[in-house]
């Protein structure tokens, strides 16, 4: 036997009864049989332009359709509403056109019969088409009837006791409470009192054997007293002034060490029964690296011996003088040998004394950049005598390279300046045959 196929049809509306438009899906739970026909896919309708549901669906009740009892789930997806998913069964038996909304809710069975007792509670079905509704499933509340035998027992809190519902007992209102027996009783009233409260906060604190807790005495109060003496605990009556300390005496032992006046410092003091002292405060002595002093001024004679003044520059030796009055350096270089690189820099002096012991080629560095560069060369002939020197080509002479003193032990005086760093030498011989 071949399925039979039904029209479900329905006319929805939008607000306004305006025609709604939308799909509805309408998916099988588990493939149905029926001979060698299997209907097992989706099929997704879309409304007309008037709102119309029309579509052919195979019937789910054919005596031969296996397996017995499925349905469709149905889909209503409505334009502009929230989605509706529920379960139908087609039946094969109620004409050849059906209402969907007839079939909302149908279970199963023949027309007019009685049907298996299923749910839609947003769960799918079982393999038989069926979801068992249980109470809690749908939020269920208990019947009035259900309660009939509690609310025989009159207004008030129903409380069980040894099997048996009764009323819990006495008159509430605001100021009492329900105790575990049943009964309305007040705060005051209880057998467990502010003073019982204030006795079990007393004895959960701890106190040590300097110290003594007091519960149950009798004035709703908690008292605590502290020992005059002993090891665990140091009385109040120990101090006598503001700024009195606590110092220790002796092992296990304390004392009071009475305050001072104001401006002194504690200082330790072994002569003393608290090891402790007010005296004046002693500076102590204590450096400071240069970097850490980053503003403010220090007075001149601190920084050196003699008179600071306009005129006057700090030596290295922390003496303040008259750079115009101090001799000139004189660097005393020594033989010459047959090359010598001689260092312009302030750092080696601008005066230097040379032995010729060689025919010598001299080369010239350090010439400052940006300020002149004054260099004075007292050249002696060693005892040998006639040795000769060759001069770089940066040196240039007034009328010429001169010829200098060839004899034993002679001594010239030569001055070079460069106004370039050392790109140009001025040359001249101020001085000959010192003899």
């Amino acid at each position: 036997m071949a399925f039979t196929y039904v029209v479900i049809t329905h006319t929805f509306e939008a607000a306004d009864d305006l025609a709604a438009s939308g799909e509805i899906d309408f998916t099988p739970i588990t493939p149905m049989h029926n001979g060698v026909t299997v209907v097992k896919k989706t099929v997704t309708a879309t409304l007309t332009g008037a709102g119309v549901l029309s579509q052919q669906l195979a019937a789910n009740t054919d005596p031969e359709t296996t397996p017995s009892g499925t349905v469709y789930e149905v889909t209503e997806r409505i334009t502009g509403q929230t989605a509706l998913t529920y379960y139908v069964q087609v039946p094969h038996n109620s004409g050849a056109s059906i209402d969907l909304r007839s079939l909302a809710g149908w279970v199963g069975g023949t027309a007019g019969g009685t049907g298996t007792v299923v749910s839609i509670n947003g769960e799918g079905p079982d393999g038989s088409g069926n979801i068992v509704l249980s109470a809690a499933d749908v939020g269920a509340q208990l019947a009035d009837g259900d309660l009939d035998g509690l609310a025989a027992l009159g207004n008030g809190v129903p409380v069980r006791t040894s099997g048996t519902w009764a009323v819990a007992t006495g008159t509430p209102d605001g100021t009492k409470f329900l105790r575990d027996d049943g009964t309305w009783q007040t705060a005051s009233g209880s057998s467990y009192t502010s003073e019982n409260a204030r006795d079990d906060i007393a004895a959960a604190l701890v106190a040590g054997s300097n110290v003594t807790i007091t519960p149950n005495d009798g004035a709703d109060t908690i008292t605590i007293s502290a020992a005059t003496s002993g090891s665990s605990g140091i009385p109040a009556s120990t101090v006598d002034a503001k700024g009195d300390l606590i110092a220790g005496t002796a092992d296990d032992t304390v004392g009071r060490r009475s305050v001072g006046t104001n401006g002194q410092a504690l200082l330790a003091d072994s002569a003393q029964a608290t090891g402790l002292a007010w005296g004046a405060p002693a500076p102590a002595a204590h450096n400071h690296a240069a970097s850490e002093v980053t503003s403010g001024t220090l007075g001149t004679a601190r920084l050196g011996s003699g008179t600071a003044n306009s005129s006057a520059f700090l030596r290295g030796d922390q003496a303040w003088a008259d750079p115009g009055l101090l001799p000139a350096p004189v660097h005393a270089v020594g033989n010459s040998g047959t090359s010598l690189s001689i260092d312009a820099s302030s750092a080696s002096g601008w005066i230097k004394t040379i032995t010729l012991n060689g025919n010598c080629t001299f080369t010239l560095t350090g010439a400052s950049s940006g300020r002149a560069t004054v260099l004075e060369l007292v050249l002696s002939q060693d005892a040998t005598g006639s040795r000769v020197v060759t001069w770089p080509a940066s040196v240039k002479w007034s009328g010429g390279a001169p010829t200098l003193s060839t004899a034993a032990n002679s001594v010239d005086r030569i001055v070079l300046t460069s106004y370039n760093a050392g790109t140009t030498w001025y040359a001249d011989l101020i001085g000959k045959a010192y003899a």
